[in-house]
């Protein structure tokens, strides 16, 4: 990139390519062309795979890359999604956020870490938990089970056409009777169980890298 942060160069992959794939090919091209081998790279959660990162952790290469938390392993994910032990920058304070008044820490970024070895490979986790975030994602939410609640009304033939970020993913289907017979007619109700679980995620991010500082 240049000064004003607009790319001087870029590759262009099919659009059936595994993005993770494309990630060393573009690293041994930068090697090979300007002789860059000292470099850290910093990635999406789509180029965020333990292959990836295993080859930035040689060398002078190293990695930052986001983490998703859904993805973490039980004791890591409980670990991150803890109330307690959260730190401020520059103040060795510990804070359990669920205690505290989210007006008054509205614009405060809290954070944790620590170091994990998964498969042979070490790399420090740092968790960030902000209030302001917790706001406005559970303000898109809304939006969008508002958005699900008139689909559900309408009626509508794509119903069970979902996408990650699609607001449908709020609905489930149900065509069967209690005894498991069958139903000629499927009913479409707001999927609760599926709005906590992503709650519970609100306000946190994460990333992953092997630099010490």
């Amino acid at each position: 990139m240049d000064m004003d942060g607009f790319p001087l160069a870029f590759c262009i992959n099919p659009g059936n390519t595994n993005e993770q794939v494309t990630l060393k090919p573009l690293e041994q091209k930068l090697n090979d062309k300007f002789n860059i081998s000292k470099l850290v790279v910093c990635t999406d959660c789509g180029l965020s795979s333990y292959e990836n990162r295993k080859n930035n952790n040689v060398g002078e290469r190293a990695f930052i890359t986001v983490q998703s938390l859904k993805k973490l392993k039980g004791h890591l994910q409980e670990w991150a999604l803890d109330s307690k032990g959260w730190l401020i920058d520059g103040s060795n304070t510990e804070y359990d956020i669920s205690t505290l008044n989210p007006a008054e820490y509205r614009d405060i970024t809290f954070y944790k870490d620590r170091w994990i070895n998964e498969n042979g490979l070490e790399q420090r986790i740092i968790v960030t938990f902000s209030f302001k975030y917790r706001e406005y994602l559970r303000y898109v939410r809304d939006r969008q089970i508002e958005r699900a609640e008139n689909v559900i009304k309408k009626g509508s033939s794509k119903l069970n056409r979902k996408s990650q970020n699609d607001p449908k993913r709020f609905i489930k289907s149900e065509s069967f009777t209690g005894d498991g017979e069958l139903a000629q007619i499927t009913n479409y109700s707001l999927n609760q169980e599926m709005i906590a679980q992503e709650e519970l995620f609100d306000g946190f991010y994460a990333i992953c890298t092997d630099l010490e500082d």
